[in-house]
């Protein structure tokens, strides 16, 4: 069995002609294909925190630039809205 893995046939003793065939470079090792998916996976988690992040920041702007009847009207005190809009974008 270990020798078919490798593209020897127990029976022939010789590689067999599909494997022979292919070009050395054409397949992607396990751990690459893993490596591959990580890195993938990693940039789209990126993505997603710094879209979180920018999200943030707009809408702690936005509320600073409310006006006291606008905040009455959502139910928010001037120095809790200031408060938060100082929060940094990362929190």
């Amino acid at each position: 069995m270990a020798d078919e893995i490798f593209g020897h046939s127990a029976r022939q003793g010789r590689t067999r002609p599909a494997d022979a065939a292919r070009p050395v470079g054409a397949t992607v090792s396990a751990k690459a294909a893993i490596l591959w998916a990580g890195c993938a996976s990693l940039s789209v988690a990126a993505f997603r925190l710094l879209r979180r992040w920018a999200c943030r920041r707009r809408s702690r702007l936005d509320l600073a630039e409310l006006s006291d009847r606008q905040l009455r009207d959502i139910g928010v005190a001037r120095d809790l809205a200031l408060e938060e809009a100082r929060k940094p974008f990362w929190r």
